[in-house]
């Protein structure tokens, strides 16, 4: 049950809409004002259970609010007023689409009668954002909000999706027709419970996983509270668990059947994955937002069986042939396939192999091995390596895209039970700081790390200061080697990829935060315990690499022809 304080039911359309979000279990609302939402903003700012968050850019706004339903799994809401305030929510919004994270946008309009005139800031949002939403939608009459507004949030939750109302400015102060109701009784939302496990499927799925020679544990993001039950399953079956790249933190990196992430940017990432699951004939896969990587080759075509376990049918597939389908909760799933399957005599071969292989790939890339000759510089398996026990296992971890993220997603240790965040298919720059500002406003006291580059970085700098106005602390390292690492090493040659950076950490102090330098003559540990001292600001590690570093990540090598233009 979520209790809500009781507010009058009077008021204007905007006051309504505040409250049912406030009903509906939304805390923060991510935004940045205009003309067209002035009515809501008050409205919002006056409601005793929502906090107005004031972003630099509409674009990180949606990028928080993003990130905050990926965290918490519930609906977050992005506000954002007429015309060019609709156009900068597009890549968050496409963001959380893509990840299937649910989300409700609501951007302003010009007054009604002032529409479809090429008047300033006219834009027909409800259309332009359909392209992305599963439901988007103008209202365009007072009586129409109280149903468009329970499908967005009800289809939100449900179908864990992005949603968009186009609110005009003159409906926003409209006065609550005499007979709105709210859509809870006594201001709470009721929470599903979910139905017993269907034994048939259960049966057909440990008969499936019994003839099975060669089985791997896939395990997605939606998988979060299941861990320890999955990794007690493979333990059992003495088979390897790989996971998705959002659900590195899922699946401790220290047990001895975790083989790695598969699947980071569009590669299969650690090409010790690819490889087993290349023997693979049976995935047991639970919670992941995107089987394809897992259970199909390059082609698209499926190669390989595939039992499904879900949280909700509303994330089943109906794009692979299924041996077994399974919907609950996950944890129960895990336990009850544990209880109904017999232990594995002498271990599972396949097993064996991937814990060869994983060795071979440790001892290639020790820490102890991996030093720059330059002390300007300072490597990132290093870095990491000294990192990793510094992160708490309450700790929320959020990654940034290109080659932080890489090097993160195989030499970051995360032994706990962290939950990590990350723009898994969206793929966008800028992600990771909005994201330490939605983790902070979401869990309060929770210890958040952020790593990203100097190229991401900078596509969302000015939201130190949402942070630092804010107060929300967290550990952000930018690794910095003054180049698109990612986009350099697909080129024939270096060209456009160069950055020219700022001291980071004199425009850190310039927002009212902090930070240090780590390079090859400073110690990591030093410079970890000063960052992660008790604070109410960010702190931010300047770290410095070698440009002709590179991450190592795989690459498919089935069916793949590449495009040659004339």
């Amino acid at each position: 049950m979520i209790n809500i304080k009781k507010t009058c039911p009077s008021g204007t359309i905007g006051d309504y809409l505040a409250r049912e979000l406030a009903a509906h279990g939304v805390r923060q609302v991510f935004g940045y004002p205009g003309a067209a939402v002035i009515p809501l903003m008050e409205s919002i700012d006056e409601n005793p259970n929502l906090t107005w968050i004031t972003t630099r850019n509409e674009a990180n706004a949606a990028l928080a609010a993003s990130a905050c339903a990926k965290l918490t799994g519930s609906v977050s809401v992005c506000v954002a007023t007429s015309g060019p305030g609709a156009t900068n929510l597009i890549t968050g919004l496409a963001d959380a689409q893509a990840d299937r994270a649910p989300l409700v946008a609501i951007t302003g309009m010009i007054q009604t009668w002032r529409q479809g005139r090429f008047d300033f800031q006219d834009l027909d949002a409800a259309r332009l954002l359909g392209q992305l939403s599963s439901y988007s939608v103008q209202c365009s009459h007072p009586q129409e909000l109280p149903a468009i507004l329970r499908e967005c949030l009800g289809r939100s939750q449900q179908e864990r999706c992005l949603t968009h109302i186009a609110l005009p400015v003159d409906l926003q102060k409209f006065e609550i027709p005499s007979d709105y109701q709210d859509f809870f009784q006594n201001g709470q939302r009721q929470e599903t419970d979910l139905a017993p496990l269907c034994s048939k499927a259960a049966q057909r799925a440990v008969e499936e996983i019994g003839r099975a020679k060669n089985l791997v544990i896939a395990v997605g993001p939606w998988a979060r509270e299941a861990g320890s039950a999955i990794e007690q399953l493979a333990e059992k079956l003495q088979v390897p668990i790989l996971t998705a790249f959002n659900a590195k933190a899922v699946i401790r990196d220290n047990h001895p059947n975790r083989l790695g992430v598969l699947g980071i940017f569009g590669a299969p990432g650690v090409e010790v994955s690819r490889d087993i699951l290349s023997e693979a004939e049976l995935v047991l896969a639970f919670g992941l937002s995107d089987l394809a990587p897992f259970v199909t080759g390059h082609d698209g075509a499926q190669k390989r069986k595939l039992i499904q376990c879900e949280p909700t049918p509303a994330t089943v597939t109906h794009s692979f042939h299924r041996q077994a389908t399974l919907v609950g909760d996950l944890q129960q799933i895990a336990d009850h396939l544990g209880a109904s399957l017999k232990d594995s005599p002498d271990g599972g071969t396949l097993l064996h192999r991937a814990k060869e292989l994983t060795a071979q790939f440790r001892k290639r890339w020790n820490p102890e091995q991996c030093v720059e000759e330059d002390p300007a510089h300072i490597h990132p398996v290093q870095v990491l390596g000294a990192l990793s026990p510094f992160v708490a296992e309450e700790a929320i971890v959020a990654l940034d895209i290109g080659d932080n993220a890489i090097w993160a997603s195989q030499f970051l240790d995360l032994n706990g039970r962290q939950k990590l965040l990350v723009s898994e298919n969206m793929g966008a720059m800028g992600f990771c700081l909005p994201a330490c500002i939605a983790a902070g406003l979401a869990e309060p006291g929770t210890p958040v790390v952020g790593i990203t580059g100097d190229g991401g970085i900078q596509m969302s700098i000015g939201e130190l200061a949402t942070a630092v106005q804010h107060k929300i602390p967290f550990v952000l390292l930018i690794f910095s080697n003054h180049v698109l690492g990612r986009i350099q090493a697909q080129e024939s040659h270096p060209f456009q990829v160069h950055l020219h950076n700022p001291d980071w950490v004199a425009l850190a102090r310039a927002y009212g935060a902090d930070g240090a330098v780590l390079d090859g003559s400073t110690s990591p540990e030093e410079v970890f315990k000063k960052a992660f001292q008790s604070r109410d600001t960010p702190f931010l590690i300047d770290v410095r690499l070698n440009p002709k570093t590179q991450a190592p990540v795989g690459s498919w090598n089935d069916g793949f022809c590449p495009l040659h233009y004339a």
